[in-house]
């Protein structure tokens, strides 16, 4: 999780690439810890984008205090 106050940026996102030498598709969080395994690569872009959205929602509601 990001410190409060913090945005994600565009290099602090989390990633989609292959899932070793298989079909399925990995999402990483920006530290490079897997998150989560998908067998569609639209459903590991999906995940990645509401992980993205809810860290932005989080850390923005932090900022608020």
């Amino acid at each position: 999780m990001l410190p409060t106050g913090q945005h994600l940026t565009a290099a602090a996102r989390h990633s989609v690439a292959r899932y070793g030498n298989t079909r399925h598709w990995a999402v990483r969080d920006p530290a490079g810890e897997l998150v989560c395994v998908a067998v569609y690569l639209r459903g590991a872009r999906e995940a990645a984008t509401r992980l993205d959205a809810a860290v932005t929602h989080v850390s923005s509601e932090g900022s608020r205090s």
